[in-house]
């Protein structure tokens, strides 16, 4: 059970609410978001039956395309925050029955749901009157531009002295400390504790490289076993709404076939079933007047 929408129920409020309030000769237009509620071939169908054209909002869209979005929603929340609020005043220790619930939630779409609330998001959307150029100024789709033209810049290089540190580097392995300390040696007296320390380091850093073969081995492992299961899996396509309504007589046909082929099938099976028992009826009937006759060989 689901307690927003699901399948059954976007096809009853097709048929209870929408075509009977909008009932008329002509086609009718109905913008949708995704929800598999809305792309089921039984509800594909009925609006083509009816002369109901749909049309599929683009995915992750909805903010920026869908009138209830842009105007009657977010005002709808906003008036019903603000009666739980005065109810909270009240009697903040109870909780919100239904009762409650529903008295709260008709005084507040009363007000978000109006005409006026309405019309408004229609026109933020760009739909009616027509401008889609209010879909491509719409400030979150200049700001998304704006962070994806957003590029990283390399800080300046600092300018550093001609000192002993220029033949110094960063060491990786155990024969570059060995040099660097050589390097530095022949330039400076180097205490026994300091070079014990750094051949001590050196083979700290030869028990680390050793540690990353065998983890990027492993892990080179694992990679291969993980694409290995990838590839058995089968990829979910996404499907644009916009074509499969396209192509709903396609589909109608080709389910009534497959109704069609079913039931001869079913028939043929009935049939069969018939002929058997009959078969078997008939055996046992003249199954008592048969007899066996036996001719027993000359002594």
């Amino acid at each position: 059970m689901n307690g927003w929408t699901s399948n059954d129920i976007g096809l009853a409020w097709l048929r209870q609410i929408f075509l009977p309030q909008t009932a008329t000769d002509d086609y009718r237009l109905l913008l949708l978001d995704g929800h598999k509620s809305h792309a089921t071939f039984e509800f594909m169908w009925e609006c083509h039956i009816n002369r109901v054209a749909l049309v599929y909002l683009l995915p992750h869209s909805s903010y920026i395309l869908q009138p209830l979005d842009l105007s009657c929603f977010s005002l709808l929340k906003c008036r019903y925050r603000d009666e739980i609020a005065n109810l909270a005043r009240f009697d903040d220790a109870s909780a919100v029955k239904k009762s409650k619930f529903l008295k709260i939630y008709r005084k507040a779409s009363n007000e978000g749901l109006s005409s006026y609330h309405i019309r408004a998001g229609w026109n933020a959307a760009g739909i009616y009157p027509w401008d889609p150029r209010k879909v491509i100024r719409s400030h979150q789709v200049l700001q998304n531009a704006q962070i994806d033209q957003i590029t990283p810049t390399t800080p300046p290089s600092r300018k550093q002295n001609q000192s002993i540190n220029d033949d110094i580097h960063t060491p990786f392995n155990r024969q570059q400390i060995r040099h660097q300390t050589n390097t530095i040696s022949r330039r400076e007296p180097l205490s026994r504790s300091v070079r014990t320390l750094l051949n001590k380091t050196g083979k700290a850093f030869d028990q680390l490289q050793w540690d990353i073969v065998q983890k990027s081995q492993q892990l080179a492992i694992q990679r291969a076993q993980l694409d290995e299961i990838a590839s058995r899996r089968q990829k979910r396509k996404a499907i644009d709404c916009n074509e499969v309504f396209a192509s709903i007589e396609t589909i109608k046909q080709a389910k009534d076939a497959m109704e069609a082929l079913e039931e001869a099938t079913t028939t043929n099976s009935r049939s069969n079933a018939t002929t058997t028992a009959r078969n078997r009826q008939t055996e046992s009937t003249l199954t008592p007047f048969m007899h066996q006759f036996h001719v027993n060989d000359p002594v």
